[in-house]
C-alpha cells in the first residue's frame, strides 16, 4: 500500500467514524423522543389506539383498561368490531369505510362499546386513516 492509498484509507475511516457518531447521536435522540411520546400517550386520559390495514388493533394504550376493563394485551390483535354490539356494527362500519374511502379523519364518532364486565359504554372516537406509498389503506 502506498502513501496515497493509506491517506485515502485513513480519510475513509475518519469519515466512517463521523458517520457512525452521527448515526449514534440520531439513534439516541430517536430513543429519547420515543420515550417522551410513550410517556405522553400513557399518561393521557384518552384511549390511544392504532389499527393495521385489516382493522386489527396493533397498539392500545393502558387507558383501555380504565375505560372498558380489558388489558391492552386482551385487545391487541382484535378488531374494534369485537367490542361493539352487533346492532351497531353496520353503522360504525359504514362510517369507518366512508372515512377510509374519502381519506377523511374520523371526528367525534359516537359508538357503544362492550366492557369486559358486559356493561355498555358510549365512547367518542377520533382517528386519522393513513396510507402507504402506493395509496393503499395501511391503518
Amino acid at each position: 500500500m502506498n502513501d496515497v492509498d493509506l491517506t485515502n484509507a485513513l480519510e475513509r475511516i475518519a469519515t466512517l467514524e463521523r458517520e457512525l457518531s452521527e448515526y449514534q447521536r440520531i439513534e439516541t435522540k430517536l430513543r429519547e423522543n420515543e420515550e417522551k411520546f410513550r410517556l405522553l400517550v400513557e399518561s393521557t386520559s384518552d384511549w390511544i389506539w392504532e389499527v393495521d390495514a385489516h382493522g386489527n388493533y396493533t397498539y392500545v394504550s393502558p387507558q383501555v383498561e380504565i375505560l372498558l376493563g380489558y388489558s391492552p394485551a386482551e385487545v391487541v390483535g382484535k378488531s374494534p368490531f369485537n367490542f361493539i354490539p352487533s346492532e351497531e356494527i353496520q353503522h360504525v362500519g359504514s362510517e369507518f369505510k366512508k372515512c377510509i374511502e374519502n381519506r377523511l379523519p374520523i371526528i367525534a364518532l359516537r359508538n357503544t362499546n362492550i366492557c369486559k364486565d358486559g356493561t355498555l359504554k358510549i365512547l367518542e372516537t377520533n382517528g386519522v386513516p393513513f396510507f402507504d406509498k402506493k395509496g393503499e389503506f395501511a391503518g
